[in-house]
């Protein structure tokens, strides 16, 4: 199997965000975001921050999923949900300043930081790409 370009959210069909990590940004940010800015699937609590960047596998009820990637953020989670209005920098200036990728994984991910992360239900898994 070759490189697979990720473009947007169409890598996998589940993201997750820990609210931990969410409140965890949020104590770096003058003006504090709502986890609506991310738009996760999933909103776990009782872990660390950005614990769920290092979980392989979990359950959930009877399903189970696999991680595949992390989830780099664009300009859209500069745009207050409730609004509309765009802060041109934040949250993504602060992410930034702590959240980007290893430098072996920048082909993947580029310049964007990394918060959330996707995961796929190991029944249904698409192969072949």
């Amino acid at each position: 199997m070759g490189f697979v370009k990720i473009a947007y959210p169409d890598c996998s069909p589940v993201m997750i965000i820990s609210e931990a990590s969410l409140e965890d940004l949020n104590t770096r940010l003058e003006k504090k975001v709502k986890i609506q800015n991310f738009r996760p699937n999933i909103l776990v609590t009782g872990c660390s921050a950005f614990e769920e960047d290092s979980w392989d596998e979990i359950c959930i009820g009877s399903v189970e999923m696999k991680g595949t990637v992390g989830c780099p953020r664009c300009i859209l989670t500069t745009i207050d949900p409730e609004t509309g209005i765009m802060d041109r920098k934040e949250p993504l200036e602060t992410l930034k300043s702590y959240r980007l990728c290893d430098l072996s994984e920048q082909y993947l991910y580029k310049s964007s930081p990394l918060f959330g992360w996707y995961f796929e239900d190991t029944f249904f898994t698409l192969t072949g790409w």
